[in-house]
C-alpha cells in the first residue's frame, strides 16, 4: 500500500515572504472574527475580545516585518550578486557538513518541541507558571534557533526572564489576573 504523502516545498529564498502572508491572512481572519463579539463582562474593563483583537495586531504586525525581512535581504542578494571566487571545494565541504547537520537538527526538532511542550505542562503543575515557563523557553529557544551553544542557552535564559517580567506585569497588574503557581508559591 502506498503512503500517501502531502507536503508543500517552498524555495528558501521566499520562505519569510510566504510566512508574513500567511500571518496577515491569520491575523485579518481572527481579528475580523472578533468584531461579531460585543459582550463584555460587567465588572470588567477589558472585555472577552481584548486579548484575541491584541493578538491579532501583534501577528499582523510580526507579518508586516516578515515581509519587510524578506524585501531587505531579496534588495541585499541583487546589490551583492557579484561571485566571490575562492577554493569552491573548501567552501563547498563546509556547506555539506553545515547542510547535513541542519538537516538532523530539523528532523529532531519536532519531536524534542513536542516533548519538551508535555514536559512544560507537567512541570506547570508542580513548579508553577513562572518556573516551569523560564525552563521552557529556556531549552525551547536554542532548539528553534538550531544553536545550542552554552552561549545561546544564556540568551534564551535572560529572554525567558524578560518575557516572564512582562507577562507577570501585564496579567498580575493590568488584567489582575492570578498566574498558576506551584508548591513554591510563584
Amino acid at each position: 500500500m502506498k503512503k500517501i504523502q502531502f507536503s508543500v516545498k517552498i524555495k528558501e529564498e521566499y520562505s519569510d515572504l510566504c510566512s508574513g502572508i500567511f500571518a496577515l491572512l491569520v491575523a485579518a481572519v481572527t481579528f475580523f472574527m472578533t468584531l461579531s463579539h460585543t459582550t463584555t463582562f460587567s465588572n470588567s474593563i477589558i472585555g472577552p475580545v481584548a486579548i484575541p483583537r491584541a493578538i491579532s495586531i501583534i501577528i499582523f504586525i510580526m507579518g508586516i516585518g516578515l515581509i519587510v525581512n524578506w524585501a531587505l535581504k531579496r534588495q541585499k542578494i541583487s546589490k551583492n550578486s557579484k561571485p566571490i571566487v575562492s577554493s569552491e571545494e573548501s567552501v563547498q565541504s563546509q556547506t555539506d557538513t553545515e547542510e547535513r547537520k541542519l538537516s538532523i537538527f530539523r528532523e529532531i526538532t519536532a519531536p524534542v518541541s513536542f516533548l519538551l511542550l508535555a514536559l512544560y505542562i507537567f512541570a506547570m503543575k508542580h513548579l508553577g507558571f513562572t518556573l516551569a515557563s523560564c525552563l521552557y523557553l529556556t531549552l525551547q529557544i536554542p532548539l528553534l534557533s538550531a544553536d545550542v551553544k552554552p552561549k545561546s542557552f544564556l540568551k534564551a535564559f535572560l529572554i525567558g526572564i524578560v518575557a516572564l517580567i512582562i507577562i507577570f506585569v501585564l496579567f498580575s497588574k493590568v488584567f489582575q489576573l492570578r498566574l498558576p503557581t506551584g508548591a513554591w508559591g510563584f
